[in-house]
């Protein structure tokens, strides 16, 4: 990063002689008055706890408010004032200290295959470390509670302290996950009737960890959820209480069964098995959920968990049915 001194004053400063840079530290209360900002800034995301002081400038050592909630907050342009570097809050709210200046540069032992990231907020890692060797950090950046340093050979940043946090992904339930090959094994419908079956095949092959056939609960003409030890008695006159019941047993590791609309005015049923990312359960739709469909076509044999579009749950005499485990 670049940096510049903004203050004549300031760069008068530099040429002090050590002992007189601390007495103007100690004279002032605050610390070093050195002053740097950078010429070109990208934005970035830090996490900041409760009780972070607010300052109305980086230069002025007054605080008059501080941070309320413990969250991440994007930092707009930095400038270092001595041992502490501080960051802009984009709320306009104010100046926070980020992080103090490190002893750089310094070195450090890498392990192989340590990875190496294009910048500390990109999250992008496209190469490794190839020998485990003392490597030297020339710059620091602390993101959240990961400290990252960059390497003078100018390959990256790596993580010289704390452990990255795992970004939030879409949910599926670990009993789709570590049984996706018995799911596949289950097949697909083919034939009008069985959606049922083998939405309840689906669960208890999950629940269960071996292949069950759709036939196991089909009679020739309809499903027996009992056979399967899963009960239809859970009517809804509110569609978003029947997701939530539904987010709430996924949570949990339960797959789920849906009665949507189908063809012709009737009933479709699906198994429910995840949920987005993003999913707010004081507020779910269809579209949040991930579910499998028996009558998916054969495109789509070997990679059944879908998001649910297109559909809905479907209202019969005021109510909306899921179908959970007994």
């Amino acid at each position: 990063m670049f940096k510049k001194f903004v203050s004549a004053a300031m760069a008068a400063t530099i040429c002090m002689s050590g002992a007189a840079i601390a007495n103007l530290a100690s004279s002032n209360g605050f610390g070093f008055t050195s002053i740097t900002a950078s010429a070109a800034f990208q934005s970035y995301t830090i996490r900041l706890e409760v009780g972070t002081k607010i300052y109305t400038s980086p230069t002025s050592g007054v605080s008059n408010s501080t941070i309320t909630v413990g969250t991440l907050y994007t930092i707009v342009d930095e400038q270092t004032v001595g041992n502490n570097v501080f960051g802009k809050l984009k709320s306009g709210a104010g100046w926070v200290i980020v992080r103090q200046v490190s002893n750089v540069p310094y070195t450090k032992y890498l392990e192989l295959n340590t990875p190496i990231y294009t910048s500390p907020t990109s999250g992008v890692s496209n190469s490794k470390i190839t020998v485990a060797t003392y490597y030297t950090i020339v710059e620091e950046r602390t993101v959240g509670t990961v400290k990252y340093g960059r390497l003078k050979s100018g390959a990256g940043w790596v993580i010289v302290e704390g452990q990255p946090i795992p970004p939030v992904q879409d949910y599926l339930i670990p009993a789709y996950t570590n049984n996706l090959s018995k799911i596949i094994a289950v097949g697909r419908q083919t034939v009008s009737g069985p959606c049922a079956a083998y939405a309840l095949a689906y669960c208890r092959t999950m629940l269960d960890g071996r292949t069950h056939s759709y036939t196991e609960y089909y009679d020739g003409n309809q499903c027996w959820w009992n056979w399967g030890n899963y009960t239809p008695l859970q009517n809804y006159t509110s569609k978003l209480a029947a997701y939530q019941k539904a987010y709430d047993l996924l949570k949990a590791g339960q797959p789920v069964i849906f009665r949507l609309n189908g063809s012709y005015n009737c009933d479709h049923y699906v198994t429910a098995v995840g949920y987005r990312k993003n999913a707010n359960r004081s507020n779910l739709t269809a579209n949040d959920f991930y579910i499998i469909d028996p009558a998916r076509p054969s495109s789509e044999l070997n990679t059944p968990a879908k998001l649910l579009s297109g559909n809905d749950l479907r209202l019969v005499d005021g109510k909306y049915k899921i179908v959970v485990k007994a």
